[in-house]
């Protein structure tokens, strides 16, 4: 599981509390959506954004 945000700060706590919760195999993508977007990997947004 990634756990993904903005810039990466928030994903960060949110992936220890599922990793307390006992979820395995959890990551988080470094630098965030800004990072992926800055490297030129591509986003969609999914039809129900901004509901």
């Amino acid at each position: 599981m990634v756990v993904v945000c903005h810039s990466g700060a928030r994903a960060a706590p949110a992936a220890a509390t599922l990793q307390d919760m006992g979820f395995g195999g959890v990551a988080v993508l470094d630098g965030g959506l800004t990072a992926w977007q800055d490297a030129g990997f591509p986003v969609t947004e999914h039809e129900y954004a901004g509901i």
